[in-house]
């Protein structure tokens, strides 16, 4: 099982993201644990009670607290660098500071189906046939490739 976060402030584009994962689950067999936060500070929360995401489709522009910064408070002070960002916008312009976060992916909006399934496709082939050696030290999840 996937456990992936879809975060966006637009109820259409969660529910869109919603719907191509239920389809992609079906058309290649697979199951998604798929949580959607309408906010950036929803997930941080929830990250900080020990959730865990294989995968994260979070907007850049949220309303309080931006995806770039979302993104750094994973890496920087949750210290997680094994679960994956795919940063979704209908903007260009974020490269240089979408680097220092380590994105998985990029994708403009409207999404494309056969964008997603293509990143979802090159994701599963980079991590999920990986085994892992989990543990939790200070309630930091730390995966370790067997």
């Amino acid at each position: 099982m996937i456990c992936i976060a879809v975060v966006d402030d637009e109820k259409a584009v969660c529910d869109e993201l919603l719907f191509f994962l239920k389809e992609y689950e079906m058309k290649f067999k697979m199951i998604f644990d798929i949580s959607i936060y309408y906010n950036g500070e929803n997930l941080l929360a929830d990250l900080e009670d020990d959730i865990h995401f294989d995968l994260i489709l979070l907007d850049i522009e949220l309303a309080k607290i931006n995806g770039v910064e979302v993104g750094r408070h994973i890496r920087e002070i949750n210290q997680d660098y094994l679960c994956q960002i795919i940063y979704i916008s209908s903007k260009m312009g974020y490269a240089m500071e979408l680097f220092q976060v380590h994105p998985f992916h990029f994708l403009m909006k409207p999404i494309q189906r056969e964008t997603l399934f293509s990143c979802l496709g090159e994701y599963l082939r980079l991590y999920s046939k990986k085994d892992f050696f989990e543990l939790t030290n200070k309630n930091v999840k730390k995966r370790i490739p067997i």
